[in-house]
């Protein structure tokens, strides 16, 4: 039965994948990611033991039906996702490389990388923006994911176990008890304050930040629709989106998203105040908006620790981070072009572990790799997005993405990068009019 649903999951992802790659996108980030949808991924594989795999290889089929159908793309368009190729390009000259030196063929491990960490989902949606609203697309991916998520962790505290087969947490193989401690309600959520993994729920993500970073996504795409839904019903519907989000957010208590809403609100009081600032002024908000993305986490950590007798603290945060950023830069040193290969093995053991993802790039692909993400994740897509400033295309909604988009990316080794790069997208990419803006 479970093989049976497995390959009609296939056959579905595989007319997608050929008709409407910017849909398979959506579909492949609830059917077979291995960070937005562990959980789901690893039951299917149960039916099919090449499931994940399969998937993997119509993500690329998705990709090339993307490129011919816009084969003749305007420069510009070409030159940007040409240059997101090349990134996907150099990640698998890199697994090739390790694959001759120990004399094995990784294309199962090129399928893994190209899939968790690779732009190549920011490169379909971009060439699929003129057939596919995807704005649309993403605030459905989101509402999905956060109504589903919330369901997968509320429904057994009713005696409704129909999504345990999903759950992560059957499918984990070590540090099973540092997650599903709780779940949050409204007798103990005040309890995330005090201990970070107080409930850590994993839903069926890969890990519990992915809970939160759905948390907090969902909360933006409820409140920006309820403010500008003029349908009572609607706004009745967005509403239970937002109490579904906040809640997934306190089962998690990631907090890139929060540090990135606060952040993104900031930036759209300056973008509109701009004209009016001193120059002076001008730099001191932006070095605020830059300090808020490295260390609003932990600032975040400072205010509940003396609100709430937390026992972490700013210093051993920050030390820590340190720490594994000094061990990154000194094993780049010794592996420059190559990286350790795109493999972990040995890199945990010595405290690699970089959750800034330039330079987690950097450790596991080499220094190529490091420099184009910095330049592909950030540079490109900020440049976007002061175009879209500019155009007057940018409002609340678009600003709060952007920095939820670069805490998060800054904060934590790689989390949702379905979810990741829809809200990438929309932030910096999508030329949809100021209406829906703001």
């Amino acid at each position: 039965m479970i093989g049976a649903i497995s390959l009609l999951v296939i056959v579905i992802g595989g007319c997608l994948a050929i008709s409407n790659p910017a849909i398979f996108v959506l579909y492949y980030g609830i059917t077979a990611s291995s960070t937005d949808a562990y959980g789901i991924a690893s039951f299917l594989s149960t039916g099919f033991g090449q499931y994940s795999f399969v998937m993997q290889l119509l993500l690329i089929l998705a990709f090339l039906v993307s490129i011919y159908n816009s084969r003749f793309m305007e420069k510009k368009m070409f030159i940007t996702v040409g240059s997101y190729f090349l990134m996907c390009l150099w990640m698998a000259i890199v697994i090739f490389q390790k694959s001759f030196s120990t004399e094995m063929f990784y294309i199962g491990t090129l399928n893994v990388w190209i899939e968790q960490m690779s732009p190549i989902y920011l490169i379909i949606l971009m060439l699929n923006r003129k057939r596919t609203d995807i704005k649309r697309l993403f605030e459905l991916y989101v509402v999905i994911h956060v109504l589903f998520a919330f369901m997968v962790i509320y429904l057994p505290l009713a005696g409704v176990n129909i999504f345990s087969v999903i759950k992560s947490s059957n499918y984990l193989n070590d540090n099973t008890s540092l997650y599903d401690a709780g779940v949050a309600g409204f007798s103990n959520f005040t309890q995330l304050f005090s201990d970070k993994y107080a409930f850590n729920q994993l839903a069926y993500f890969h890990n519990s930040n992915d809970t939160g970073f759905f948390g907090g996504v969902g909360i933006v795409v409820g409140m920006s629709n309820f403010v500008n839904s003029e349908n009572k019903k609607h706004k009745v519907l967005w509403g239970i989106l937002i109490f579904c989000a906040i809640a997934l957010w306190f089962n998690s208590g990631m907090k890139g998203p929060i540090v990135g809403i606060a952040a993104g609100l900031v930036l759209f009081w300056y973008i509109n105040k701009k004209d009016t600032l001193s120059f002076f002024f001008k730099i001191w908000i932006l070095l605020f908006l830059i300090l808020m993305a490295l260390y609003g986490s932990d600032l975040i950590n400072v205010i509940f620790e003396n609100i709430f007798s937390r026992t972490s603290t700013l210093g051993n945060s920050i030390l820590t981070r340190v720490q594994k950023r000094e061990a990154g830069y000194k094993f780049i040193l010794e592996n420059p072009i190559w990286g350790s290969g795109a493999s972990f093995d040995g890199l945990l053991s010595r405290k690699i572990d970089p959750h800034e993802l330039p330079l987690r790039f950097a450790v596991l692909f080499g220094i190529p790799a490091g420099f184009m993400s910095l330049v592909l994740y950030y540079l490109v897509p900020i440049s976007s997005f002061v175009n879209k400033v500019k155009n007057s295309l940018a409002g609340k909604y678009q600003c709060v993405l952007l920095m939820i988009c670069i805490a998060v990316s800054l904060t934590n080794n790689y989390t949702d990068v379905v979810l990741f790069f829809f809200t990438l997208y929309v932030a910096c990419f999508d030329e949809e009019k100021m209406l829906s803006a703001a």
